[in-house]
């Protein structure tokens, strides 16, 4: 989406989501925009991942339209939403909103993701974050979880995308990856590369999605929609048709 379409999508989503919060005034004329760094199988270009298919059900649910799109930097799509570019994120970690003073986080989380080290070497063991400083890590640039917890140093590369991060663990230039489990998977099928996926994860965390502070009266309905999802089963029934997937098939 270009600069042009994104400022029209954002403006028109802004009208859209005041006015059906505020009597139906106005109708909802363009979908609100949420960003998203994951990949496959969690967001999609083909429009088939898990946010994909979730966030557009859950914003229906309050009355309105919405679609995730995507971003190849994790860094970009955070600053495109907490500038108000676009109208939030779709999936990030807790605790966003102190270095992002505009983004909104939606109380129930949409996701728990598992933050994983992969390696394509099978001699080595990481059974936790101190064990990492032994080895050459990588991680895509933008992901908040690895750079509290990483110092800066010759042996930590921040990439650009994940394909770099795999392109590099196939050539054994990086001793470890560090990625989300699921699309550490897929990428990894991608490249056709085995990987070891360490146990147990670095961190398992609950993820959440963001909305610009300018749809703030949004944020608690959508939580409770979002609730609700999970109690019906439309959740479950969504993660296993994209997720499930991925995971029986690496089985």
């Amino acid at each position: 989406m270009d600069q042009t379409r994104r400022s029209f999508v954002t403006c028109a989503g802004t009208f859209a989501g005041w006015g059906t919060l505020h009597g139906g005034m106005w109708a909802a004329s363009a979908p609100l925009v949420l960003t998203s760094g994951a990949e496959a199988p969690w967001s999609t270009a083909d429009g088939k991942g898990f946010l994909n298919l979730l966030l557009p059900e859950l914003f229906g649910r309050v009355g309105l339209r919405a679609e995730v799109q995507m971003f190849t930097s994790s860094e970009r799509a955070l600053i495109n939403a907490d500038q108000g570019v676009d109208d939030g994120v779709a999936m990030r970690i807790a605790g966003l909103e102190q270095r992002y003073p505009n983004l909104l986080p939606l109380a129930e989380p949409v996701a728990v993701n598992d933050f994983v080290a992969l390696s394509a070497r099978r001699d080595i063991q990481v059974p936790g974050w101190d064990a990492l400083a032994s080895f050459s890590v990588g991680f895509v640039n933008g992901w908040k979880i690895f750079e509290a917890r990483l110092p800066e140093g010759p042996n930590v590369l921040k990439l650009r995308d994940a394909d770099q991060l795999f392109s590099l663990l196939a050539e054994r230039r990086l001793d470890v990856g560090l990625h989300e489990r699921w699309q550490g998977v897929h990428k990894a099928l991608q490249h056709g590369l085995k990987v070891l996926t360490h146990e147990p994860p670095l961190a398992r965390v609950q993820m959440h999605a963001y909305v610009h502070r300018r749809h703030a009266s949004l944020a608690p309905r959508l939580s409770a929609a979002l609730v609700a999802m999970k109690r019906d089963g439309s959740y479950e029934r969504l993660w296993e048709a994209t997720v499930g997937v991925l995971r029986r098939a690496a089985q």
